[in-house]
């Protein structure tokens, strides 16, 4: 592959029309590797608060194949309960998405140092489905399970 040049990438031309949508993965369970685990700040009609996006690849070839893509990407995202010093909140009945994770991940016992990048490289059972918004469909994670 030849050094890429920035300027002839702004330049280069298509007379082409593209794709402005993608074919959902089919709902169902899969197995999913946890690739990356990103926070990020958002501001909610309540105010600014974290939300927590874990990227999952699905490890279905055959899926794969059917929709025409190389990679099944999806992500599952969920706002995590802090407590005052903001860290995770462990009270009962908080952070209940976050704890199902980690017990996917045999990563929820009792003494057990945690932290989220621990989540990266572990398999997990994903239930992914779709929802339709604005026109456009859009994978869901619903739940994940241990493998």
């Amino acid at each position: 592959m030849s050094a890429f040049d920035p300027d002839a990438f702004l330049n280069q031309t298509t007379t082409e029309s593209g794709s402005t949508s993608i074919e959902p993965i089919p709902a169902g369970e899969y197995p999913a590797l946890i690739d990356k685990v990103e926070p990020r700040r958002v501001t909610t009609k309540n105010g600014p608060a974290i939300v927590v996006d874990v990227h999952l690849l699905l490890q279905d070839p055959a899926t794969a194949a059917k929709i025409g893509r190389e990679k099944l990407a999806v992500r599952m995202s969920f706002f995590p309960d802090l407590a005052s010093n903001g860290g995770f909140d462990m009270a009962k009945g908080k952070n209940v998405q976050l704890n199902r994770l980690r017990e996917a991940c045999n990563l929820n016992s009792p003494g057990q140092a945690f932290k989220l990048g621990d989540l990266v490289g572990k398999m997990v059972k994903a239930q992914v489905t779709f929802r339709e918004a604005n026109g456009a469909i859009y994978n869901d994670v619903k739940t994940v399970g241990r493998m």
